[in-house]
């Protein structure tokens, strides 16, 4: 959880270099998805994001790669 952030980016791959990537944007810290298969394993990472005054965003470094297998 980061203090100052607006929103949260949620990279899932089903490589472990995010090759391919799916990106889902969300201003909560929960997400739920119903697209992925059970018995694959997929790769996840998460970075918070925040807007200046100029209206750029501004991202934070992304959290460790977490493995999970559904």
């Amino acid at each position: 959880k980061s203090t100052n952030a607006e929103g949260y980016q949620i990279y899932v791959s089903t490589s472990s270099k995010f090759k391919k990537v799916d990106k889902y944007t969300t201003d909560k810290r929960n997400y739920t998805t119903w697209y992925y298969k059970t018995g694959k394993t997929y790769y996840v990472k998460v970075r918070a994001y925040r807007k200046n005054s100029d209206g750029e965003y501004i991202y934070g470094n992304f959290s460790t790669v977490k493995k999970i297998k559904l």
